[in-house]
This record gives structure tokens, C-alpha cells and sequence, in this order.
């Protein structure tokens, strides 16, 4: 054997599969393979590592304190050895033997002592020391049995070290399959003395899985034993190599499945040879082309092969770089920038423009390198080496380059990309060739990955399970149960809430050289708070009073809160001041009168405990809607004049309070016509966004710019009172350049500059590319919030999971990366977490992985919640494609707060996982994408919501299925076609208990399958649904408790932009019927046919439909005129549904389900009895219905003292400014119909002008009631003839007045006046006239003393002027001072 120096060789190695032919191939380093350590033990624990027997293994320490394993017997006859058995067989080709040594000396002539191993064959190779001490061959090796005799030990190659007291360090390589060994020899630290004999042949018949070690001692016949000898940090390796997995020298003429802008193609050399060119020029935008590979390139160990054309840029520092990407963002680069020959590379996603990299000590960009690039995933790092094609000796290493922890992973994919500064188009040309990937070989019990148990969660008492075992996957690409040994922190104990995290330890058969633990939690609870039991802030509403012409006279219908519900509430009804209502209602809340007329003005009085309130009034409608007019935005062009200029339409819209007064106030988005799905490509114009008023005052418009591509998968918006004062704020994803305006002067939105209030990112920026999408990494993307009542920008941050690299989510130019939902949920409230608090939840991506981001309102001002990434989760694979066109949320568990879903996954309001349908747990089926999503109660006898929905996927296991919301777990489906089945509705359409499902292709592609009809139970309704059945929108519009089926004029079929039309299933015909047509409208979003918005925006329980008319010039809001005797609070006070109405907008738009209880004509009797479930909830506006407001200090006086019967009268009320109504109660306790007006006097205070006559002679006493509440205050007047002395002058003799008095409580003033006097007043310093709370007079002598008693609200003195009338009652010019001190 040839000693030698031990140094790393690499042999050179031809990529196994390239074809020799007459082009250049280049001879690549072989590539790198190394040693999983499987087992080792340096003895510091005390531990024998199992060695056993009678050669005396025992601990020993040397005087440094190191500690080893000492053999050791003296004077001893018979064979004397110990010896370790391993568990399982060391068994793979190549094994790694490492340990110190040593040898002792043994006493008795030439006995030995032999360090060994063993397969089940017998003796594969040992280490010998011989009694010749120290000399030359008293240290030497052998392979095979021993054939010592009883006069001669076995003869040994002997090594170049002599000194049998010196410690040795010492590595065996065995190659089992070769049947060779390599020894490795050097004193203990001193590697410099390395020696290496290599080739050792082993002995076939022995030869074979390592199955023990031993040391033991050999003796000649008659002598003894004595030695002492022993080990120390041994090291079992089992080589690992790496294989070619794939590979491509691109001489078929393909392109390896590169595609994208950066035009790859195949090209040929002169030589002949072919690779493949990356080529743009003077192209705009980002310019790439990437190769994904089928599944991820995994393990501890890559190793990729290629040659790279760099190839030059012009224009500037514009740069071209060629990448690895894993999943989690872009691993490594290499990069050549701008065209003075910098060559370099940098790891980790891109952070510049270009990004920095680290330079390479070649600068030629036009000649082909031969690349070797090796990532080391255990280590973290990785490897450069470099060389001039064919220059093998020119190779340049560079080791140890730090790869990024939150990129690292199994690459994905490749791709040439080019970087551009803003204004320099891109010209470059580079190429690939002879590409190769080599991946790691694992044994067969190695332990490569495993899927993590799911965390349990179970309410105190419940029975809990444990797993036994996980499954893994093996290093032979088997999935394999493995059993588990847990243990708890804390301890675990079922009879005890708390969180018990589980980590779990592997036999030791098996090789987890990832140091890969297995974990779970299992979260006990006490039982649940149930379904929205803890208080939701929500809406406070006014009365939401609409009449409107129908065919039997007005029909009026008004709101009933649900904090109103089955309290004993009636309300009557005024027409004109007029009560027309026989008997208070109390059953239902509409009333159809028969006399009424369009024009006439309506108000409902509200009864409760024995307080009255009366509404706003409402004059009746023409028709059956209430149209806003809208300022239609100007055409307007792309961003750079391609493309068709953009023309303007009504869209998505959403309703909220944004000024506190309990009507809602209405946000609509206007859709450009050169909008686009972000499936497709081409320019678009900006998308606006407009706030109006109900009688079409603008407040505010929202430009988003160019930056952000206008589509249905972009500009999802949330309008919801976050911040829970009352008032809701306006929340959408923007981009550099988004704009926010206010109208001018005049309530024009002029979209001038100085009445811009706010310019988000960079105006100036432009990351468009010339596919019309933004993708590039460096553009803004934000999350703006919006004060719904002024406009103002009140915060603006990061939008969550910004764009890094568009292919994680499924492509790389700009497609699934621009799948955007959002929706908002009620979470812990982070400063009170017995508390709900309302948040806001974003989402991108769905085809591939899914992200979210949470966040709260507080202060104005976004604190974000928590943050989610399914490529994140263990086995991130089983949560790929789990998304809709559609988010939403809803207490899906029962804990009371709300949980969010895509369909096929379900996230807790903390951001971990809840359940997906991924075919494991309780989900029965591994279900994917759909385009449709309901969420609510669908069964009459089974609690808690349910989630309904149909899938793309033809290949997926069920077309449509039913889950219970709470796990996931199958309820019902059916699979009735290899279909994509994107549309499913889920409405209660039959007077059958339960729920109707069906579903069915997209209206836009042929070939439409038959199905039937289902109820959620899984029985069929109808073998065959009716031709053209709606499948896309449900809405409550009759008087039943059934849902009607809002489509276009022609349901079922792809014309989007029809007439709005209200359809009902008739369950005895099997037959779809229209009930409505709303004529002058149009239809939105193509295929769908949905409305702008349904909700139940005023008027009874029943919904609203918005839709836009044909000119995009109007926004009506319809209404029914139909009866119904159902007596129903808002649905807007249905959290379930809330939350639907403000997520309805998200990509494709979704109806409104009830997730508080289920409706149907099964249930009528407990509708009837008004026996529906309420859930608690706090008013924002600080309304509290169980504690009656402070009155407030109101002031009231009539114009005169004496009225005709029915002449008019006018009383004025001046009351605090938190007043939002005010009017008069009659002494029989009913509320009095008036004309109101009012003004804020900026001071604090509203001042009412009340009008009205009434027809009853006498003395009249009408009290001031504010806001429901009575204030204490009363008008007293006279109807009737004046009691006064005719003729005469009117004279004002003399007045006085208390000196002192105390706020509200009364001071009196005596006023003496000629007998001809009918009416006498205080007016205060502002000139305001004072109602006395009782006024007198006595007539004596031909004089008349006037008693005059009032109570004032203002400390302090008090100056007042009194004034005099006649029968005329208009006030004479002589008037007197009083004044009084007021203290509190």
C-alpha cells in the first residue's frame, strides 16, 4: 500500500448524462459527498456506550481531566476481550469509522492486543498492537479472521508508528461495496503527521454490514496476559453521495421548461453545440424567465453543475442574474451587472436596485464559466467554485458564503431575471448549458422528514386521545408510522385546563440526523362562552324608515334593532302629521297604507316602556327604490397611452355609518373598462373608490393610480367602525401614488390638486411592466385606513406579505401573487382579551401557498395582530392551493370569537391553524381551490355553521361539499362530474327543513353538466335542477322566510350586464320563477350577474339590493313593497351576516349568509313567536338600551301663549348637541307629528323649530322628549279664545325677580301689567325667549300679576329683559330688566 499525506482530492467526474459529441462538454469536480455522523460518544458522561465484558471496560481520566474508555486486565490465561453490539447493522456502501487510540502494550512475549471489527460473517478489519514494545511492526492492521496461531499472533501490515504509549487519531473509511478500506492514521493533535493507506482490500467472506466493535487481547499458549489500553471520541458515519437526479445539455432543441419575458430560446454555437439564451432588448419592467421543478430539489446537501454566459447590460447598473429559488423567497444569485464586467453573487431575496453582491475574480461577461455550486443546508451555507470553460486549472473557491435563514430550503425553481433601474429599459443576453442537480442518498431508516401530529384541542372533560406514532418520510422515499415516546410541559393532566406542549424522542433503530422533534399541543379548555356570547361592538341604527308607491297605496317599513327584540315594542305610524294606524303595531315592522301617495311624509313612532321616540321623517318614493345620484369619474388612459382609455362604471359596493347618526352612508368602486382579471395581461386605468351620503353628498374619493392594476382579484376593501368610536373607517390595499380627495366648495369632485388631502408612496413612481402587472420587488404596496366621515388618512403601513418573488405563489409574473381577499373578524381585544374587538384581515394568494396578515384599529392607527404563511406549516404541501375567490369569517368553533376560512382551510383568530381539508383528521377529503364560498346556518336541528362549497379541481375527490365549520369534518358532498365546478350556492329555497345546495360550471365555459338538487342532509329535491338555474347569489326580497335567487334577465347565462332580475325556485314545478325585473339597471361582474351590494340597508329585516343604472350615472338602492307578517331584527345585527355584507366585495363577490340562527319556512311558528336567538352586543355610538340616557338641559318655549284652533305653532327646543332628535310628547303620552327642523349653534347646543296646529280648545301641556328620553321640560300654551280687556294701552308696570337660585331648580318672577296683557316672557341674554315651567296671573284693581316660574340650566348672574303682548300678541316695545345669581 502507498502511504501518503492525507489532503482532499476531487477526481473529476463528466455529468452523467451528457451526450459526447463534437461540442465542448466540460469536465466537472465529482460532486461532494460526506458523513451523516449516525452514532458517537465521547465518554464524558461516565457511560460505557455499551461495551461489556472481560477485558474490563471502565471509565478512566486523564490527568487533563479528559475522560476515556480504559481496557485493562493483568496476569490473565483465556481469551479476554469486551465488545459493543449495535442495535441494527450498520448497512450502506460507504461507512466512516472515526476514534482516538490507544494501544497499550502487552506484556508476555508476543501477545497482542486487537481493536476490531465485526460483521455477522466474522472479522472485518482491526487495528493490532504486539508485545515487540515499540518497535518497528508493533503497531500495524490486518482485514479478515484472525489466523494467529498459539505461537504467533495474526501477521499485521505494520504502519510507520512505533510508540504503543501515544494516543493516535484515527479514521477507517469502509467501503463495503468496493470491499476496501482507507486508513487514516496521525498522533493525537497532530494532524500534520497524517498518514493514509488507501485501497486496502478486504476479505470477501467476511466482508458486510458492521454488526459489533470489540477489543480484545490475544495470547500465545503459556502466557499470560497483562495491558491496559482504550478508545475515545468515536464517530459512526454512513457516507451519504449524492446522485444525478436531472439534467439538460438542451440538444434536444427544448428549453428545460423555462418560460417567461426574458425570451428563452434554444440557440446553437458554431461548434454545434446547443444551450439556452436569455435575450431582451430596451424592454421596461421586470424581465425574467424561470424553470420550476415538478417537486422541490431537497436535501441536507445540493449540488448543481452548469455553464454560465454571463452576459453584459447596457444601460448603466442595470444587472441579469441567475437564481435559486426555494419557497420561502430566492436562495442564491449569481449576477453580472452593468456592462464594465462585474461579476458576483449574493444569497437571500433582492434588496437593492440591483442588489450588492459579493465580486468574483473574473470580469469577462461574454464567455462561458463553468460553474460548481454546492448548498450545505445543515451548515447553513454554501459553495462557489468557478473556472473559465475548459480552464479547469483557472477554478476559483469560494466556501462558507452564509446563505439566508428565512430563504434556505429545497429549490424550486431556477430563473434568469433582469434588474432594472426606474427609466433604463433592459437589454442583455445570457445562457445556461450543461446543467446538472445531484441530490443525497439516505439509508433507508433515515428519518428525512415527518408530519407533525396536529395539536389537540378539548374542553375539560372531553376524552383525549394521544398519538402513538407520526408518520415519516424515509430516506428510501417510503412513509412509514414510527412509534413515539412523548413527553409534556407541564405534566399532563386531563382533569386541568392549560396548554400541555408535547415533544416526542424516536427509537434509536431509526436515524433522525436532523435532530427532527416531534411536537404537538394539546389545549384544554373550559367549556366554551358558545356562539357570539361575548359582546360585539356593533352599529347603533335609527329607525331606517322607506315608503315607497306600491300597488295596494305606500308601502312603509322601518328597522328593529335587535336589542329591541321581543321587548314589548309597538310603533304606529304618521302619515303627514297624522296617525294611521288603528292599534299600536306590535307583530311585524311594515304597514301598507291604502290612501297614501308618493310625496307624502311618513314617521313611525317607537313605544317602549312607555317612552315614545319618533323617526326621522321620510317622504314615500315613486318607485321602489331610492336612487343616489353619483359624479361618474372622467375616461381616463393607461399609464403610458397604450391600450384602450378607460371608461367608467359602478361596481362593488358596501355600506357603514361614517358620522355616528344611525344611517348608513354608502362606498362604491368604480371599475375602469379596461379593467382585467389578473389571469390576464394588458394595461388598465386606476380604480376609484367613492363615499356618498343617502342624498348623494360626495365625501370623499380614493384614486388608487396607476401602481396597482384595476381587476376583481385587486381592490378588495373592508368600511367597518374598527377603531369603535362610532364611526367607520375605510380600509383597501394601495400603492405608490394612491391619492385621496375631497370635493370642492360647491360639493364637486373636482380631483384638483389642492383638494388632494393625501398621496400615499412615491407619485412619481412607475413599476408597471409591459404585461400591464406589478410584480416588481421594489414597488410600495400598502394598507391605508381611511376616515370614512372627512377623507383623512388616518394611518398607512406595509401591506402584509409584500411581493419578494411572485413565483412563490404559484407563477413569476404577477397572476397568483395578485390573488388578493380580505374580510375582517372579532378577535380578543388586545388591552381586555374577555373583550371583542373587530379586526382586519388581508390576504394574498391561494393557488399555491396562502398568507394573511391581522391587524386592529387602535388609536387611529393599525397594530398589527399576527401574521400567517401556509409554506410555513410542517408538510407546508398539504396546505397548497387551500383558498377561494372568496375569504370571510365567523365564530366557526362556538368560543365567541370568530375564526377565518378559505373554503379548505380555517385559521383561528390567534393565526394558527384550525383544520384543513387536507384528508387527514377530520377532513375525509384532500379538496383545493373553488370560486365560491357560504358560510352560515343551513340546519334547522344541528348547531353551530356550516360551510358550503364547490371546487375547479376536475380531479378533486368531491365537486361540492358541506362541512361542519368547527373542524372540517364531511357532512355532505357529491362528486357527479371530471369538471371544473367553480360555481355552488347554498339557500333555503324548499319549505323543507334544511338548506338546498347545487352547483354547476361557470356560466362563461361550454359543455355545462346536469345535476340534481340537494338539501344538506343529502337528499335529492330535483333528479334534474330547472334550465338556467342560479347558482351564483341569494337574497331574501318576499314575505316568506325563503331566499330568492337575485341574477341577470337571462339566469345561468354568460351576459354579464343585463338587467337586474329577482327569481324564485317553485319547489312544486321544479321550475325557476322571475318576480321581478329591475328595469334601467345592469348587471355586475360578468358571469356572476350580482348586484353592486344586497344588505339590509333600511326598512324591515328583508335585504336590499343596489344596483347601478345603465349609464353608471345613478346608484339605486331597491327595496321590497311586499308584505310580510315576520317580525325579524336587522340582519345587520347578525354578526354572521355583517361580517358578509363588509367582506361581500372580495374577488368574486359572495351573498350574506345568517350565522345566528337558521330561517326557513320549517321554523315559521318560532318566528312567528318571536323566539330567535339575540346575541349581546355594545353599541359604538355608546348607546346602552338596558341603561336610559341623562336627561339632557333643554330649553322649550312656544311663540305665542294663545293659539286659534289649528293655527300653526311653532315651539323652539334648544337642547346639548348629542341630541339626535328632539320633539313633542301629547298629555295622552303619544308622540306629536311634526315639521323638524334644526341647527347647531356651534356652541355646544342644537336649537329644533318644531311646527304643527292642533285642533283641541284648552289648556295644552307638551312635554320636550330628547332622544326617546323625557327631559322634563314642558310647553304650555292655550288653544282658544284670548282672555284679555279690549281697548286700552298695553302697559308693563313693574317686575321682580328671586335674587338667587340654584341650576335647575326654578326661580320666580312677579310681573304686574295692564289687564289688556295676554302674554308676557323672559328672553335671556341672547335674545332667546324662555318657556316659563308654569306661568299665572291674578287680575286686581285693573291690574293683572303674572306669576312666572322657570328653572335655568347656566350658573352664574343672569340678566333677562321681560316682554309684554296684547291680543294681537306681538310684543309691545316697552320692556323692564330682572337678573339673578345662579349657583350650582
Amino acid at each position: 500500500m502507498k502511504a501518503m499525506k492525507t489532503r482532499k482530492l476531487l477526481a473529476l467526474l463528466l455529468c452523467l448524462s451528457m451526450v459526447m459529441s463534437v461540442f465542448t462538454v466540460t469536465a466537472f469536480a465529482a460532486p461532494p459527498a460526506d458523513f451523516e455522523v449516525n452514532d458517537s460518544t465521547d465518554f464524558e458522561d461516565g457511560d460505557l456506550w455499551g461495551f461489556d465484558g472481560n477485558a474490563n471496560p471502565s471509565i478512566a481520566e486523564e490527568a487533563n481531566g479528559n475522560h476515556y474508555l480504559q481496557f485493562s486486565i493483568t496476569n490473565q490465561s483465556g481469551g479476554r476481550a469486551a465488545s459493543k453490539s449495535f442495535a441494527t447493522p450498520y448497512d450502506a456502501d460507504e461507512l466512516q469509522f472515526s476514534f482516538d487510540w490507544l494501544p497499550g502494550t502487552s506484556t508476555g512475549g508476543n501477545n497482542s492486543t486487537e481493536f476490531a471489527l465485526y460483521s455477522a460473517a466474522g472479522q472485518v478489519f482491526a487495528l493490532q498492537s504486539k508485545g515487540s514494545a515499540n518497535t518497528a511492526g508493533s503497531l500495524g492492521y490486518y482485514t479478515g479472521n484472525s489466523t494467529g496461531t498459539s505461537s504467533a499472533p495474526t501477521a499485521a501490515t505494520p504502519i510507520s508508528f512505533t510508540d504503543q504509549t501515544a494516543w493516535y487519531s484515527v479514521t477507517l473509511d469502509l467501503n463495503l461495496a468496493a470491499k476496501t478500506a482507507s486508513l487514516t492514521i496521525a498522533k493525537r493533535g497532530e494532524p500534520e503527521s497524517a498518514v493514509t493507506y488507501a485501497d486496502i482490500a478486504l476479505v470477501d467472506e467476511t466482508v458486510g454490514p458492521i454488526t459489533r466493535m470489540a477489543m480484545g487481547g490475544v495470547r500465545l499458549s503459556g502466557i499470560n496476559h497483562t495491558f491496559t489500553n482504550g478508545i475515545d471520541n468515536v464517530s459512526i458515519g454512513v457516507k451519504s453521495p449524492l446522485s444525478l437526479s436531472q439534467s439538460a445539455d438542451f440538444e434536444d432543441g427544448g428549453v428545460w421548461g423555462f418560460d417567461g419575458n426574458a425570451n428563452p430560446t434554444n440557440v446553437t454555437e458554431a461548434n454545434g453545440n446547443h444551450y439556452v439564451q436569455f435575450s431582451i432588448t430596451n424592454q421596461s419592467g421586470g424581465r425574467a424567465a424561470s424553470k420550476s421543478f415538478d417537486s422541490p430539489i431537497e436535501g441536507d446537501l445540493l449540488y448543481f453543475t452548469f455553464d454560465w454566459l454571463p452576459g453584459s447590460n447596457v444601460s448603466g447598473d442595470n444587472s441579469n442574474e441567475f437564481a435559486f429559488f426555494s419557497q420561502n423567497g430566492q436562495v442564491f444569485a449569481l449576477q453580472s451587472r452593468n456592462s464594465n464586467g462585474q461579476l458576483g453573487y449574493y444569497t437571500g431575496n433582492q434588496n437593492g436596485s440591483p442588489t450588492e453582491a459579493a465580486k468574483i475574480g473574473f470580469t469577462e461577461q461574454n464567455v462561458w464559466y463553468s460553474v460548481e455550486l454546492t448548498f450545505n443546508f445543515k451548515s447553513n451555507t454554501a459553495t462557489l467554485v468557478i473556472s473559465k470553460r475548459g480552464e479547469p486549472d483557472s477554478a476559483l473557491t469560494y466556501a462558507d458564503i452564509p446563505l439566508n435563514e428565512e430563504t434556505a430550503g429545497g429549490i424550486t425553481r431556477l430563473a434568469m431575471q433582469g434588474i432594472r433601474l426606474s427609466g433604463k429599459n433592459h437589454t442583455f443576453t445570457s445562457g445556461i448549458d450543461n446543467f446538472c442537480v445531484y441530490t443525497k442518498l439516505y439509508s433507508a431508516n433515515a428519518i428525512m422528514s415527518i408530519t407533525q401530529p396536529s395539536n389537540i384541542y378539548a374542553y375539560l372533560g372531553d376524552p383525549i386521545t394521544l398519538p402513538t406514532t407520526v408518520t415519516a418520510s424515509m430516506g428510501d422515499k417510503t412513509m412509514k408510522d414510527i412509534p413515539v415516546e412523548w413527553t409534556s410541559t407541564p405534566t399532563f393532566d386531563e382533569t386541568k385546563a392549560g396548554q400541555y406542549v408535547f415533544t416526542g424522542t424516536f427509537p434509536s433503530e431509526y436515524n433522525n440526523f436532523r435532530d427532527i422533534v416531534p411536537t404537538f399541543t394539546v389545549f384544554i379548555n373550559p367549556p366554551p362562552a358558545g356562539y357570539n356570547a361575548i359582546a360585539r361592538s356593533t352599529e347603533w341604527l335609527d329607525r331606517g324608515v322607506v315608503a315607497m308607491q306600491s300597488a295596494d297605496g305606500v308601502f312603509v317599513s322601518w328597522r328593529l334593532l335587535s336589542t329591541e327584540y321581543n321587548t314589548g315594542i309597538s310603533f304606529n305610524v304618521y302619515r303627514n302629521d297624522q296617525k294611521i294606524n288603528a292599534e299600536p303595531i306590535t307583530t311585524k315592522t311594515n304597514f301598507v297604507d291604502a290612501a297614501g301617495k308618493a310625496g307624502d311624509v311618513y314617521v313611525i313612532e317607537s313605544i317602549q316602556g312607555g317612552k315614545s321616540t319618533m323617526s326621522q321623517p321620510f317622504t314615500a318614493l315613486g318607485q321602489n327604490y331610492l336612487g343616489i345620484s353619483v359624479q361618474k369619474p372622467a375616461d381616463r388612459p393607461t399609464h403610458d397611452g397604450s391600450g384602450t382609455i378607460g371608461s367608467y362604471s359602478l361596481n362593488d359596493a358596501s355600506v357603514a355609518d361614517v358620522d355616528g347618526d344611525g344611517e348608513y352612508e354608502i362606498v362604491v368602486k368604480w371599475y375602469p373598462s379596461n379593467s382585467m382579471d389578473s389571469g390576464k395581461t394588458g394595461m388598465t386605468s386606476p380604480t376609484y373608490f367613492d363615499c356618498y351620503k343617502m342624498d348623494g353628498t360626495i365625501l370623499w374619493r380614493v384614486d388608487i393610480g396607476y401602481n396597482e392594476p384595476s381587476g376583481a382579484h385587486y381592490n378588495q376593501f373592508l368600511f367597518y367602525d374598527f377603531d369603535e368610536n362610532g364611526k367607520a373607517e375605510f380600509v383597501v390595499k394601495a400603492a405608490d401614488g394612491t391619492k385621496i380627495y375631497v370635493p370642492n366648495e360647491e360639493g364637486i369632485m373636482t380631483m384638483e390638486d389642492k383638494y388632494c388631502v393625501a398621496t400615499i408612496g412615491d407619485p412619481t413612481a412607475d413599476w408597471v411592466a409591459s404585461n400591464g402587472h406589478v410584480i416588481d420587488p421594489r414597488q410600495g404596496e400598502f394598507l391605508i385606513l381611511v376616515d370614512g366621515e372627512t377623507g383623512a388618512l388616518m394611518d398607512c403601513v406595509d401591506y402584509p406579505n409584500k411581493i419578494v418573488d411572485a413565483s412563490l405563489w404559484g407563477d413569476d409574473w404577477g397572476n397568483r401573487s395578485d390573488r388578493f381577499n380580505n374580510t375582517m373578524f372579532y378577535a380578543p381585544d388586545p388591552q381586555d382579551a374577555t373583550k371583542t374587538r373587530p379586526a382586519i384581515l388581508e390576504q394574498r394568494g391561494y393557488y399555491t401557498k396562502v398568507t394573511m396578515g391581522a391587524y386592529f384599529v387602535v388609536d387611529g392607527k393599525f397594530k398589527p395582530y399576527w401574521s400567517f404563511d401556509s409554506s410555513k406549516l410542517p408538510n407546508a404541501s398539504d396546505y397548497n392551493g387551500k383558498g377561494a375567490h372568496y375569504t370571510t369569517a365567523g365564530d366557526l368553533d362556538g368560543d365567541g370569537f370568530d375564526e377565518i376560512t378559505t373554503g379548505p382551510l380555517a385559521i383561528n383568530y390567534d393565526g394558527s391553524l384550525l383544520w384543513s381539508q387536507n384528508g387527514k383528521g377530520a377532513s375525509s377529503y384532500n379538496l383545493g381551490h373553488g370560486d365560491a364560498l357560504h358560510v352560515g346556518r343551513f340546519f334547522p336541528d344541528r348547531q353551530g355553521l356550516q360551510i358550503m362549497m364547490p371546487y375547479e379541481d376536475s380531479g378533486s375527490p368531491m365537486n361540492f361539499t358541506v362541512v361542519d365549520a368547527s373542524n372540517g369534518s364531511f357532512i355532505f358532498g357529491r362528486k357527479f362530474a371530471e369538471q371544473d365546478i367553480g360555481r355552488g350556492l347554498a339557500a333555503n329555497i324548499t319549505p323543507n327543513p334544511g338548506f338546498e345546495v347545487w352547483a354547476s360550471k361557470p356560466n362563461s365555459e361550454s359543455a355545462q353538466v346536469a345535476d340534481s338538487l340537494y338539501n344538506v342532509y343529502g337528499d335529492v329535491i330535483a333528479a334534474d335542477k330547472p334550465s338556467g338555474m342560479v347558482c351564483n347569489w341569494a337574497s331574501y326580497w318576499d314575505g316568506d322566510l325563503l331566499s330568492e335567487l337575485p341574477d341577470g334577465k337571462n339566469p345561468g347565462a354568460s351576459n354579464g350586464g343585463t338587467e337586474q332580475s329577482i327569481y324564485k325556485y317553485n319547489w312544486e314545478k321544479n321550475t325557476l320563477d322571475r318576480i321581478a325585473v329591475l328595469e334601467g339597471t345592469v348587471t355586475n361582474n360578468g358571469t356572476k350577474n350580482t348586484p353592486n351590494l344586497t344588505a339590509d340597508i333600511f326598512g324591515d329585516w328583508r335585504e336590499e339590493i343596489v344596483a347601478r343604472n345603465t349609464d353608471s350615472t345613478e346608484l339605486r338602492i331597491y327595496s321590497t313593497t311586499i308584505p310580510t307578517d315576520y317580525m325579524i331584527y336587522t340582519l345587520m345585527h347578525d354578526s354572521g351576516y355583517r361580517l358578509g355584507v363588509a367582506s361581500q366585495n372580495t374577488s368574486y363577490n359572495q351573498p350574506p349568509h345568517i350565522g345566528g340562527f337558521y330561517l326557513g319556512e320549517d321554523v315559521k311558528d318560532t318566528v312567528l313567536n318571536m323566539e330567535l336567538p339575540t346575541y349581546p352586543v355594545t353599541y359604538t355610538n355608546g348607546f346602552d338600551p338596558d341603561v336610559p340616557p341623562t336627561p339632557v338641559e333643554t330649553t322649550a318655549w312656544a311663540d305665542k301663549e294663545i293659539y286659534a284652533a289649528n293655527e300653526t305653532i311653532t315651539v323652539t327646543i334648544t337642547t346639548a348637541d348629542t341630541v339626535a332628535k328632539a320633539y313633542l310628547v301629547g298629555e295622552n303620552g303619544n308622540g306629536l307629528a311634526t315639521v323638524r327642523d334644526s341647527k347647531d349653534n356651534g356652541d355646544g347646543s342644537i336649537t329644533w323649530t318644531l311646527t304643527f296646529s292642533l285642533a283641541t280648545k284648552g289648556d295644552r301641556t307638551l312635554r320636550v322628549y330628547a332622544d326617546g328620553v323625557d327631559t322634563g321640560v314642558s310647553v304650555r300654551f292655550h288653544i282658544g279664545d284670548a282672555s284679555v280687556t279690549p281697548g286700552g294701552e298695553v302697559k308693563l308696570i313693574e317686575a321682580t325677580m328671586d335674587s338667587t337660585g340654584k341650576v335647575n331648580e326654578p326661580v320666580t318672577a312677579t310681573i304686574k301689567t295692564s289687564t289688556n296683557v295676554a302674554k308676557v316672557r323672559l328672553f335671556n341674554e341672547n335674545g332667546m325667549g324662555l318657556a316659563p315651567t308654569t306661568c299665572t296671573y291674578v287680575d286686581e284693581d285693573g291690574v293683572r300679576t303674572w306669576t312666572y316660574t322657570l328653572s335655568v340650566g347656566t350658573p352664574g348672574t343672569r340678566n333677562f329683559t321681560v316682554k309684554v303682548a296684547g291680543a294681537d300678541l306681538t310684543w309691545a316695545e316697552d320692556t323692564l330688566p330682572l337678573s339673578t345669581r345662579i349657583a350650582r
